[in-house]
């Protein structure tokens, strides 16, 4: 095996493990936050809503702001691990940090929760653009960052399984007493993970320069240009938001849903992992067709 090809499998290897770690994050704060402000916390819906809300809205502001002043931080491979790597270790700090209000105070746990979530969303936006303009800076074309976004699919349902997997028992056999502090370790052991996992991909690009992935040309389709396509937008963007907002509903009430609609914990862990599976099964066909077609093909719906 030749160094090119050693170097190239190691750093797709070290970018998938550090979007598994990010993706440990995100698929907690999007599958327990709620659960957890309610259930551990012992806060109404009302103020669990007013945090979630807030954060969420927080966060949507730092990636457009980030996303627009990106490139005065991030102009090589090297300047987005390092970034990422900073990004990580703060935001991993205030998941912690988060995971510990359940053992605040009662009076203070509301201010503590907002505070730490909402540094949560903030800082996790510089861990997550910079592993994002990866995509970019280190790929030469369509097909190579389509291949490249699958692996980032495929560790992120190996994430989402780990977390599903690992909270599923959790949830039906925690009792108030222990569950604050259940949290607390649940939340470190992912912070820790997040953020080994994006040092780990810092000292590969500190260490190695990483590779242009490409595709390899073995036809016509892989390599031609795709023609300009004007879509028509607001289809789109109303798809896009039933889908963002009925996958966000399911996914809130999903735990309360194994939790007090389940009596057997075999039932709740296939419920929550079912759905990690199918999008992991998914990404193999969707990296084979990106080799062989351009990306507008591969995207395109057939008639």
């Amino acid at each position: 095996m030749s160094d090119a090809i050693q170097s190239e499998r190691a750093f797709v290897v070290a970018y998938g493990a550090s979007h598994a770690g990010k993706s440990l994050l995100w698929y907690a704060s999007e599958l327990l936050f709620a659960y957890f402000l309610t259930e551990a916390c012992g806060l109404p819906p009302r103020q669990m809503g007013l945090i979630l809300g807030a954060s969420l809205l927080l966060n949507a502001l730092a990636d457009l702001v980030g996303g627009l002043s990106l490139d005065r931080w991030v102009r090589t491979p090297g300047d987005a691990g390092r970034l990422q790597a900073l990004g990580a270790i703060l935001s991993a700090g205030m998941f912690v940090a988060f995971g510990l209000a359940g053992l605040v105070p009662a009076p203070d746990r509301f201010a503590f929760a907002l505070t730490t979530i909402i540094l949560f969303r903030l800082t996790y936006a510089a861990m997550d653009l910079p592993q994002n303009a990866l995509l970019a800076l280190a790929t030469a074309d369509d097909g190579a960052r389509a291949r490249l976004a699958s692996v980032r699919y495929v560790f992120a349902g190996v994430a989402s399984i780990v977390v599903a997997g690992a909270f599923a028992p959790f949830l039906q056999k925690a009792s108030d007493a222990v569950a604050p502090a259940a949290f607390a370790l649940f939340s470190t052991g992912l912070a820790a993970c997040a953020a080994a996992s994006a040092v780990f991909l810092w000292r590969r690009l500190s260490r190695d320069r990483p590779p242009r992935l490409t595709t390899a040309a073995s036809s016509a389709a892989a390599t031609r240009r795709d023609e300009p396509v004007a879509p028509r937008r607001w289809p789109l963007f109303l798809i896009m938001f039933a889908i963002s907002a009925s996958l966000s509903i399911f996914g809130r009430l999903e735990p309360y849903f194994v939790t007090y609609g389940l009596t057997s914990p075999l039932d709740g862990g296939a419920l929550l992992v079912c759905g990690a599976v199918g999008a992991l099964a998914s990404q193999p066909f969707w990296s084979w067709r990106a080799q062989r077609r351009s990306l507008i093909s591969t995207l395109r719906i057939p008639p």
